[in-house]
């Protein structure tokens, strides 16, 4: 594959090899040949992949297959870029490749050693999603409020990195009734990360009534993500003062593309979440219908992340004994004293890698005379008078003490590299981030985040008669029927059970079991009480037909109400993540 070929595809490739001083000249202008290989062994401080190489694509497409594979050697630096084959915006560490890993790697012969220009990984990036079109089903309308009741299964990266705690609350009752919740509510500590959900282009608000601060993504799945109560706080406060250094990513603007995975801001509690607790109320719409769909099924089958994923060129740059390498964007520059501010999106201060931030974070890099200033892509050297505040940048520094700002050394700024930037879809009346804010005013007293209404606790059990009551027909038992009290008092015991940290029906810290109170909240007293870890309604009928048939088919019980929490990466020592509760009656 010609390089001027490589560098329109991948424009960092070149340009990261001409701002680091690397090799980029006459001998990388020459044709570079396809070796499709198997890696067999990675050595990172010599910079060299050696693989079975299967066939070669010569440059005019002639392949050749080898009986008896060769071993090749590949070396690589800094410039080079590696991506994997459905993530090509996310250049990755030779630590990331393995042996057993399929490549293709684009190079020139150089002795007996190929010189990689490119390597792709011919797997799929563990920390990527299929951008996959979902289309719903059709098979409910589209009500008054926008909601339809079709199951989607979107493909995401899950919302937030790190711990969250959240149930379906999906058309939950809110503002006495007068409206329906439209969103999952993510519980999660205040300044936790939040990432993209998938690939596109997003849209940044402050102040919008109820919904506060939020992110929306305009995906290139077709669907919209919307993000509820971003932060508004300075850190460590409450106090509603925080600026978009605080809400947003680093260097993040409407209009900017993203990648799932990618930091984009910080939970909070802005707009009416000021006195339920910091969370993000997460939406998911359809692009074509105009409608918002039950987001809960796409959350519990979402790939989870610890951090965001760091979206850096030349990962691997070398990071000399003593220093670090900082990224991030500058936020203020003091030209008098040579000191650059820099709100930080990646570190790597022990040369293990580069790792996101997880919490606002910010540096003071020293420049002196000796301080190197670059730009990707540009041949010519820059000044400090030639940085500017917003420049995305790599930095390496010497560390210094705490208190001290780190020694700067050389800086690269990253400029134009996304020229052919995808332009946001304009918000229509389905979209718009104002349209979608809840727009009734909190009580005097605040929100309170309410339990799941009955009609959806109805629908809770309705899989679980259906199985159920199949097995009383063959049997001519009359059919169970759903009851609300019951189904609000095991809801209730879920919630009690994440709450206290156990997974029983008897609530040891009251002195009472679930049954007692049932008969407590005016259920008849001869009421049956089972708890569940099963992974979705369908499975809980299984165990219920399976280990409970006695309860089941016994013929005095008319009544049933099932109730159900999700936790996710629960902190207590009882960790079931599914929580359920079944109470049969009278």
């Amino acid at each position: 594959m010609p390089v001027k070929n490589l560098s329109q595809r991948f424009p960092s490739v070149l340009l990261a090899a001409i701002a680091l001083g690397l090799p980029c000249g006459a001998a990388k202008a020459q044709v570079a040949i396809r070796y499709n290989a198997t890696v067999t062994a990675v050595d990172f401080p010599a910079k060299t992949v050696v693989a079975t190489t299967e066939s070669v694509i010569q440059p005019d497409g002639t392949e050749l297959n080898y009986g008896t594979p060769p071993q090749n050697t590949f070396a690589v630096d800094a410039s080079t870029p590696i991506h994997y084959a459905n993530n090509p915006a996310r250049w990755v560490s030779l630590r990331e490749v393995k042996p057993g890993t399929p490549l293709a790697v684009y190079g020139r012969t150089d002795g007996g050693r190929v010189l990689a220009d490119r390597i792709l990984i011919q797997a799929s990036d563990p920390n990527a999603v299929r951008q996959t079109a979902v289309v719903p089903d059709g098979q409910n309308p589209i009500e008054p409020d926008k909601v339809c009741k079709d199951r989607v299964t979107v493909p995401l990266i899950f919302p937030i990195a790190g711990k969250v705690s959240y149930s379906d609350s999906f058309l939950a009752s809110r503002g006495g009734g007068s409206r329906r919740h439209h969103g999952q509510d993510l519980m999660s500590a205040k300044l936790n990360p939040a990432i993209a959900c998938f690939d596109g282009v997003v849209e940044l608000n402050v102040g919008l009534g109820n919904a506060g601060n939020t992110v929306t993504i305009y995906g290139d799945n077709g669907w919209t993500a919307e993000y509820y109560h971003m932060n508004n706080d300075t850190p460590g406060t409450d106090d509603a003062r925080g600026t978009a250094e605080y809400c947003f990513a680093p260097g993040l603007k409407s209009g900017d593309r993203v990648n799932a995975g990618q930091l984009i801001g910080w939970v909070g509690d802005s707009g009416n979440a000021e006195s339920t607790g910091s969370h993000v109320h997460f939406e998911l719409w359809n692009q074509v219908t105009g409608a918002v769909y039950n987001a809960f099924p796409s959350l519990q089958a979402a790939k989870r992340l610890a951090q965001p994923v760091v979206f850096a060129p030349a990962p691997d740059l070398e990071i000399p004994k003593g220093s670090a390498r900082y990224d991030g964007v500058i936020r203020k520059i003091d030209r008098d004293r040579k000191v650059l501010v820099v709100d930080l999106l990646a570190t790597d201060t022990n040369g293990k890698g580069l790792t996101s931030v997880t919490k606002p974070t910010r540096e003071f890099l020293i420049a002196d005379d000796k301080s190197l200033f670059r730009v990707f892509g540009m041949p010519d050297g820059l000044t400090l008078d030639n940085v500017v505040v917003g420049d995305r940048i790599s930095s390496i520094a010497r560390m210094t003490p705490p208190g001290h700002g780190q020694e700067l050394t050389q800086l690269f700024a990253v400029r134009n590299l996304n020229a052919q930037m995808t332009a946001p879809i304009p918000p229509n009346e389905s979209t718009d981030a104002g349209q979608l804010a809840e727009p009734a005013p909190p009580p005097a007293g605040g929100t309170i985040l309410l339990g799941p209404d009955d009609k959806y606790l109805e629908n809770l059990a309705k899989e679980v008669l259906e199985e159920v009551n199949a097995q009383r027909q063959l049997k001519g038992l009359k059919d169970l029927v759903f009851d609300a009290g019951l189904a609000r008092t095991a809801q209730a015991w879920t919630v009690s059970m994440v709450d206290g940290d156990f997974f029983d029906t008897r609530d040891e810290r009251i002195g009472l079991s679930v049954t007692s109170l049932a008969a407590r909240d005016g259920t008849p007293e001869a009421t049956v009480g089972l708890v569940f870890d099963s992974l979705d309604s369908r499975a809980l009928a299984a165990s219920l037909i399976k280990n409970y048939a006695r309860d089941i088919l016994n013929p005095d019980l008319k009544t049933i109400g099932v109730g159900h929490t999700y936790i996710d990466d629960d902190p207590g020592q009882v960790q079931r993540k599914h929580y359920w509760t079944i109470l049969f009656a009278r």
